[in-house]
């Protein structure tokens, strides 16, 4: 009988530090779940251009182009860094119709009412040069206003911070009122 009650006395701090354990990793989990810690971070909703266009008649945005190819180190670079960032995400989903677009896709692309296809002499659909003007190289950022107008073709890699001042700029309007320079400064 002692050597029993010697026994259960000698497991049960051993069975209360198992259940306390169990308890706490119960917690924090339930913890680091409610806080998103483990669930899916936001992304940004990406369209097409076409898609873009129809939802520009239902309910006027700005369009935001991110301009890539499939071997560019420095877009991958942009989609992981900039475009996973939660102010960016949250901000870009809000403000506009964001469209991922490849620039050597060999799809048929219309836009503005006009079909673009893939040429194989420049290695690029050639709606390109017409969303990009000015930039050949990846990736590219175009904003286009409410009537599919071009406001602005920022060409290469932008930090998180820059990106956010950038799209800002064109977001809330301050183009109109101020020229980059000047918001970058007071902003």
């Amino acid at each position: 009988m002692t050597i029993y009650l010697g026994l259960v006395l000698a497991n049960t701090p051993k069975k209360i530090m198992k259940s306390t354990f169990k308890l706490l990793l119960a917690i924090i989990t339930t913890q680091l779940i409610s806080s998103k810690v483990f669930s899916q971070t936001e992304t940004i909703h990406w369209y097409t251009l076409e898609e873009a266009q129809k939802l520009e008649l239902q309910e006027p945005r700005k369009i935001l182009i991110d301009i890539y190819t499939d071997w560019c180190g420095w877009c991958k670079k942009l989609d992981a860094g900039a475009y996973h960032d939660p102010q960016i995400v949250e901000y870009v989903n809000s403000h506009f119709y964001p469209v991922k677009f490849n620039a050597e896709t060999h799809d048929t692309i219309t836009f503005k009412g006009v079909d673009y296809m893939y040429d194989p002499m420049y290695r690029v659909n050639m709606v390109s040069p017409k969303i990009m003007p000015g930039s050949n190289g990846y990736p590219t950022t175009t904003i286009l206003d409410e009537k599919l107008n071009l406001l602005n073709v920022q060409p290469g890699y932008m930090e998180i911070k820059t990106m956010l001042q950038f799209l800002r700029y064109f977001g809330d309007d301050f183009y109109k009122t101020m020229d980059w320079t000047t918001y970058q400064q007071t902003n």
